[in-house]
């Protein structure tokens, strides 16, 4: 889902002065103070000097500044970088064990998908106006509930299942395979959020649900946009073997000019996953679309389609305080085939689909193309992170769902992301 601003206010010109209509949808954020609604920055994590923490120290090096804490983090400058935040030696510490081996203590299996599925079609100003919709929305919304609930996987994050209708649908047809839907209220508000987990691996009560907006928001994506915030959802369910489990599910803030919204809301995220995990005997899964990638070649996009587009690197940081702020693992760069893909594919000419590491890519996905040619950098913005890393051993990743279909006449992807898949030993 992109930003509004420029839609809208393209929208109202034959109906307002064009200084107006810049007033009212200029939503961008001030590169010198906090986002609006980004929570105090008092705790003793945002005291830590970001030099001396694994995940942020690359950030340091590229500021080329020894003195910042991470709360500094949040009142950057969008132009503050002198070179390139790159975090290959980060992502080398990350690396997981190998699977354990069968003299090891046992592990249970387990296979886990987040993916975006794409089924937008969004209207504005009470849904008089059409904004944007999907490609070949119709044609794959069946064959894509049917593909995600007919593999393997036993835990499903889902993103962009905007509207009731779809909602059912895949409700449906994840009860025919066995699984439990937990679906984030959509009264006042959609986040496009849907979980599912294996009925099977449920012991005892049912699971708890809860569903959180995130303090720092785009206005315009509510109204004049088609009441949309950003947020999470929390299912918590005691595994048959594992114990408790807790999920959580989100889709952030899109666009890097957004970058201190995303922030606000990679802390706010990463703090209650941390919570979660207080007890110490607790797994905590986390998946969605972060909307940033780890790493990006350049500050400015350059491309024939649209001007030059600044702050890629500002958009690095979202990411990096999820997994600091949350306590928490890359479980699919700990499994991935190369632990410094994000840095080296951007200068592979030769990619092919549901290849490690973009999950989205022009060059790749044909249905991502139509809607986005020429407008960013291809990333990796899909994720799926947990703790403790002590329980976790890496099987394999792979990105998922990158084949062509048919849809009569046309053909595609089935959505505009392919999806993260993890396989998973997880120790008792």
């Amino acid at each position: 889902m992109r930003d509004l601003s420029a839609t809208v206010a393209a929208a109202l010109c034959g109906a307002l002065p064009a200084t107006l209509a810049a007033a009212v949808f200029a939503t961008l954020p001030v590169c010198s103070r906090p986002a609006p609604g980004a929570p105090p920055l008092g705790l003793p994590l945002d005291q830590a000097l970001i030099r001396d923490v694994p995940a942020l120290a690359h950030f340091a090096r590229a500021l080329r500044r020894d003195d910042l804490r991470v709360a500094d983090l949040f009142t950057l400058p969008e132009n503050a970088f002198a070179q390139t935040p790159d975090p290959t030696d980060y992502f080398r510490f990350l690396r997981l064990p190998e699977s354990p081996s069968a003299a090891a203590a046992p592990a249970v299996n387990l296979h886990v998908l987040t993916y975006n599925i794409a089924l937008l079609d969004a209207r504005i100003f009470w849904g008089l106006f059409p904004y944007l919709r999907a490609p070949l929305l119709d044609e794959r919304r069946a064959p894509l509930a049917e593909a995600i609930f007919s593999s393997d996987h036993e835990v499903v994050f889902l993103q962009e299942l905007w509207r009731g209708q779809d909602v059912a649908l895949f409700i449906e047809t994840a009860k025919k395979h066995g699984y439990a839907a937990f679906a984030s209220p959509r009264a006042d508000h959609t986040d496009g959020l849907v979980l599912f987990v294996k009925a099977a691996l449920v012991a005892g009560q049912a699971p708890a649900m809860q569903s959180f907006t995130y303090d720092a928001q785009v206005p315009s994506e509510y109204f004049p946009g088609p009441r949309m915030k950003r947020g999470f959802e929390h299912v918590v369910f005691v595994h048959e073997d594992l114990g408790t489990i807790h999920l959580f599910n989100t889709h952030m803030t899109a666009f890097p000019q957004n970058w201190q919204k995303r922030m606000s809301q990679a802390r706010q995220l990463g703090l209650a996953a941390r919570q979660a995990a207080q007890d110490g005997s607790s797994l905590v899964l986390l998946g969605g679309d972060l909307n940033g990638g780890p790493y990006y070649p350049e500050d400015v996009f350059h491309s024939p389609q649209v001007k030059a587009v600044p702050g890629w690197w500002c958009n690095t940081l979202s990411y990096f305080l999820v997994l600091y702020y949350g306590g928490l693992t890359d479980l699919a760069l700990a499994a991935a085939p190369s632990a410094d893909a994000d840095v080296t594919a951007f200068a592979e000419n030769h990619r092919s689909p549901a290849t490690w590491p973009f999950t989205v890519d022009e060059t790749t996905n044909s249905i991502y193309a139509e809607q986005y040619l020429g407008q960013e950098f291809p990333a990796r913005i899909d994720h799926l992170f947990g703790l403790p890393a002590s329980r976790l051993a890496a099987r394999s990743t792979k990105l998922a769902f990158g084949d062509k279909h048919k849809f009569g006449g046309a053909s595609g992807q089935l959505s505009d992301h392919f999806g993260v898949s993890v396989t998973l030993d997880v120790r008792n």
